[in-house]
């Protein structure tokens, strides 16, 4: 009886071991796949194996995409692509033994190269052991079509792309005068591609036969950061493009927080070492201090931040963007910017990733006043003031973000107030309107912001830990037991913190400058067509004139001598109720 346990047990982990192990196979189906012409077919479900971005299954109709399948075309050696060649996907109506048929014969007749924009992905160029290297493109279905220089199966140098619209629309066609693929719908992009931002790059916006361009040093795929150049703007319901003339706009998140109504700056540029060791590149006043638009390192404890935008007193002053430098923002962890004072953001937006890009976090639009401070210092969260949060994931099937949750409405110093939560609502938000019986409540029932009273003493409740730990904010836990109470305090939430009177909580006094006259240049656009191998372009040339530009007095700030620059006069943590 033990033998036959024993045997049953070792059936079971060899079937198990059947089922989930990976698998790869290679069928050369026409020609010769060792050291000649042919084709290959590859089936298997290690991903690291398919040349297909995002990890593209070619779903068949006895294949229900549990694995991916694609096809090696071209001049082999030594059992690899070694020269001219395709790796390809066949449209998804066929079976195996279909698609292989249908491919044979397209390879027979000549006619590969016009298959490109029908298959479910397409690659092509000269290949080293496999990999494109040299000119090459690629194309994803309805989702993007790139064509680039190519080093070990990556983007080389200039990289040619186009992608659908944020809306979703995407159509290109061929020229008949040229023979070439033109958007007819979508966004172009032409620069150098690293990650998922494209450097140095310009974005071309296709749609009801208008034609718009946005230039920046960086242009996420899926959402605009930084300070962009426009000669387009969006108008009406259904998002129609006007051409107007061009302006410099700051994005965060797709949201444009503020534009210039000219792109002029200053052509008398300077670099400047600053008190705390980092570089200023930018804009000076006639004392070679940083003074208007430029570029500055603000360092942190353990990492470095990118400051660019308007300057003053080596800190963030007006409008900006701050990031992290260049090898970690490509994973947008944090992306912050808007309207500074001293070096603390008022009111705009920040991208922060959830632990990786496919989970994003967008927070914008606080409350416009300048004696409260909007975000924290460490750039998490809004501290007063509206809000509008929204909450993207990456779709695999369609390849694009999706907004999954959004909520609006106000905080006062950091705790939310009038919550209003659109979609993707929550239990807690589901919730009836809580019972209060002479002052107590059910304290399952308490949230972040209330302000309750323990041994006599008013504190607010500033975390929660899985709905069962309630910390407030002198350091005193509440814990929830069955059918427990507690008093809510007659205090509110503001009361714990006061602004300075005289800063009014920015921690910095006025006081009038005048600037003295600058050299300007002024940034125009036109337009060439550029012809590809593959596709043809539109891209936007940019010309400059020069000026003398005089300023009227202005109000700069120091640090407030009755705080000490705080902000605050005093930040309690309880009360006596």
């Amino acid at each position: 009886m033990k033998k036959i346990i024993f045997y049953l047990v070792l059936l079971f982990i060899v079937k198990s071991e059947i089922v989930t192990a990976q698998f790869h196979e290679e069928d050369c189906i026409y020609g010769n796949c060792k050291t000649g012409f042919g084709i290959l077919a590859i089936k298997g479900n290690k991903l690291s194996n398919s040349p297909t971005p995002f990890h593209v299954k070619n779903i068949m109709i006895n294949d229900p995409g549990t694995y991916y399948y694609y096809y090696k075309v071209g001049q082999f050696n030594k059992k690899e692509l070694n020269g001219a060649g395709y790796r390809l996907s066949v449209p998804g109506s066929f079976n195996a033994q279909g698609a292989h048929a249908w491919l044979i014969n397209i390879v027979k007749q000549n006619l590969i190269d016009s298959i490109a924009n029908t298959c479910n992905w397409y690659e092509k160029g000269t290949y080293v052991n496999g990999l494109l290297t040299g000119k090459g493109f690629q194309i994803m279905k309805d989702v993007f079509i790139t064509e680039a220089d190519f080093l070990d199966g990556k983007t080389k140098g200039p990289s040619y792309s186009i992608r659908a619209t944020r809306n979703g629309f995407f159509n290109v066609e061929k020229d008949t005068k040229t023979n070439k693929l033109k958007i007819i719908r979508g966004r172009q992009l032409y620069g150098t591609v690293k990650g998922n931002f494209c450097f140095d790059c310009q974005e071309t916006e296709f749609i009801a036969n208008i034609q718009g361009t946005s230039l920046a040093r960086r242009l996420n795929l899926d959402f605009l950061n930084g300070w962009i150049i426009k000669d387009y703007d969006n108008v009406g319901k259904n998002g129609q493009l006007v051409n107007v003339n061009p302006f410099r706009a700051l994005y965060v998140g797709n949201v444009e927080l503020f534009r210039l109504p000219t792109v002029e700056q200053s052509s008398k540029i300077k670099e400047v070492i600053l008190s705390n060791g980092g570089k200023y590149i930018g804009e000076v006043d006639e004392k070679g201090k940083p003074f208007g638009f430029g570029i500055m390192e603000l360092n942190g404890a353990d990492t470095k931040w990118i400051y660019e935008g308007f300057v003053d007193n080596e800190k963030p002053e007006g409008w900006g963007i701050i990031r992290l430098e260049d090898d970690q923002y490509e994973d947008l962890n944090v992306i912050l910017g808007g309207f500074f004072v001293n070096g603390i953001i008022r009111n705009g937006a920040l991208i922060k990733s959830e632990g990786s890009n496919e989970k994003v976090r967008i927070i914008f639009r606080g409350k416009d006043d300048q004696s409260i401070k909007i975000y924290n210092e460490n750039f998490k969260d809004i501290m007063n003031g509206n809000y509008l949060k929204a909450y993207f994931a990456f779709d695999e099937k369609i390849k694009r973000w999706n907004i999954k949750r959004e909520e609006s409405g106000e905080k006062v110093n950091g705790y939310p107030k009038d919550v209003w939560v659109s979609l993707g609502k929550t239990i807690e938000e589901t919730r009836k309107q809580r019972t209060i019986v002479n002052g107590f409540i059910d304290t399952k029932d308490l949230t972040i912001g209330d302000v309750v009273v323990v041994k006599g003493m008013a504190s607010p409740v500033i975390s929660v830990s899985g709905s069962i730990y309630y910390k407030l904010k002198n350091n005193t836990t509440i814990t929830v037991l069955s059918g427990s109470k507690i008093q809510l305090s007659k205090h509110k939430a503001a009361e714990f913190v006061h602004t300075c009177n005289k800063c009014k909580g920015s921690g910095m006094e006025s006081f009038t400058y005048q600037r003295p006259p600058t050299e300007k240049v002024i940034v125009n656009t036109r337009y060439e067509t550029e012809v590809l191998d593959f596709t043809a372009w539109r891209k936007t040339i940019t010309e400059t004139k020069t000026y003398i530009q005089t300023y009227p007095t202005e109000q700069r700030s120091r640090p407030c001598t009755e705080c000490n620059a705080k902000g605050t006069t005093y930040d309690l943590t309880e009360i006596a109720e």
